[in-house]
């Protein structure tokens, strides 16, 4: 049962988690549980206990869209949704921000749901329901991963190595790992993969743990862990500087921009930005940043020789920028936006000296990933809720072609000398490899992890 709010605005960024009792005083379920859900995606504490009869009220008080839903056929991955025997499905659509929605258990047993656009990224939660007046057994609960990396078993590599002219990295954000290209071989260890940036030559990688607040430096040969770093905030996008000097890591949720000396290994300053944060590129020479700010309609400018903000791109009409891409004359830079799950998505091309928007473009559904082609032509963006890739005309900004390419995708980037065009589908699993100049589709690749989530590619950073 959907419900409207209107005290939305008193309540913090969280989903918040009640119980009533039917024909009793309303009462706590064990205690009131609140759950943060807006800026890291996930259901903390995952785990609640009620009882037959009882009414859970889930209510959005965050900034974006989410679901409840435990529902087989809609799950994305296979355990995601759990219903005992005899149990009716449950799904409360799009929940917008400050709308209420209940569900009365009726069948003792454990249920597991979780939230539809942000499934991939592991926001579920467990309801256990015991029979009336039955004590609470935490034993009930099915034993989950407590970092949220999930493992699949190997699949047969299925890699054409013409494709891959040099080395490809893709995250594979449930399973905590990497999957590196073209000899398709996992390397563990990193929690939350989500996104991640190759050095010069690949020699160093740079990986940031999204809601764990960790960033990681490996080894681009054999994926050793090389260090880690405790940032305590929500870990967007990650970049190493076109020298090698620098990473840099984004970090969402205290709206700063850490600095990590790649070759002392040390993390040597936080950078204060605009109000969330969601992705960094750089220019050519390394003198400058430009950091998306998601929360605040801007691109912030960074010095990188004082390491400060210098300038603050003003994009009051987009709303959400989230990824980015500098053209090849590194003038301009193309932005997606962060739009809503069933919404047109926008992607804009902005003059970096007067802050200009040139182009303004409708694109697929949400949000995704933005890769300009090394020679100019095209741009090509990711439509994780609409299943496809557009291709715009970089001189005009139009659609050219849609490609369907599987569920999910987001990461998105060509190989260092333009002939193929890389997609990580979330929800396929798959890595999609398509050939830049006829725009098809040429290898389909099952990975041996879930949630492929971001790609780098040496050559093309």
């Amino acid at each position: 049962m959907l419900i409207p709010l209107r005290a939305a605005g008193a309540l913090s960024a969280l989903l918040l988690i009640t119980a009533t009792v039917q024909g009793q005083p309303a009462r706590a379920v064990a205690a009131t549980v609140t759950v943060q859900a807006t800026d890291r995606d996930t259901f903390v504490p995952a785990t609640i206990t009620v009882h037959v009869g009882d009414t859970l009220r889930w209510i959005n008080a965050s900034q974006q869209i989410h679901t409840i839903t435990d529902d087989a056929q809609k799950a994305a991955y296979a355990g995601d949704a759990l219903l005992p025997t005899g149990a009716t499905p449950f799904d409360s659509g799009y929940l917008k921000p400050g709308a209420v929605f209940e569900h009365t258990f009726v069948v003792a047993g454990v249920y597991r749901y979780f939230c539809s656009p942000h499934e991939g990224l592991g926001m579920l939660g467990s309801v256990i329901v015991l029979a009336k007046g039955a004590a609470a057994d935490v034993r009930a609960v099915p034993p989950q991963a407590t970092d949220g990396t999930t493992t699949l078993p190997a699949g047969q590599a299925n890699v054409e190595n013409a494709n891959f002219p040099s080395p490809v990295f893709v995250t594979l954000q449930r399973t905590g790992a990497i999957e590196a290209f073209p000899q398709q071989v996992v390397w563990g260890g990193f929690p939350q993969a989500h996104y991640i940036s190759s050095g010069p030559g690949g020699d160093v990688l740079l990986i940031g743990g999204f809601q764990n607040g960790m960033a990681y430096l490996a080894d681009g040969k054999n994926g050793a862990k090389l260090a880690s770093f405790s940032l305590g905030g929500l870990i967007q996008g990650v970049k190493i500087d076109p020298q090698g000097h620098y990473g840099l890591v984004v970090d969402a949720g205290l709206s700063r921009l850490a600095v990590i000396d790649l070759k002392t290994r040390k993390l040597v300053r936080m950078i204060p930005v605009g109000k969330t944060p969601h992705n960094v590129t750089f220019a050519p020479n390394g003198s400058r940043a430009y950091v998306t700010i998601q929360g605040g309609r801007a691109i912030d400018v960074i010095d990188m020789e004082t390491l400060a903000v210098k300038r603050v791109i003003e994009l009051p009409n987009v709303n959400g920028p989230h990824n980015i891409d500098l053209a090849p004359d590194f003038k301009t830079a193309w932005v997606r936006s962060y739009g809503q799950p069933n919404q047109d998505g926008e992607a804009v091309d902005v003059n970096l000296r007067s802050g200009r928007i040139v182009h303004d473009s409708t694109v697929g559904f949400y949000h995704g990933g933005i890769d300009i082609r090394p020679l100019g032509s095209y741009v090509f963006t990711s439509n994780i809720g609409a299943n496809t890739v557009d291709v715009l005309n970089s001189q005009t900004g139009s659609v050219i072609q849609t490609i369907t390419v599987g569920s999910g995708p987001h990461g998105i980037r060509e190989s260092a000398d333009g002939k193929w065009l890389y997609v990580a589908t979330t929800k396929a699993n798959t890595l999609v490899v398509i050939d830049t100049k006829t725009l098809s589709i040429v290898q389909t690749i099952p990975l041996k992890g879930i949630n492929p989530f971001w790609i780098a590619v040496v050559g093309n950073e």
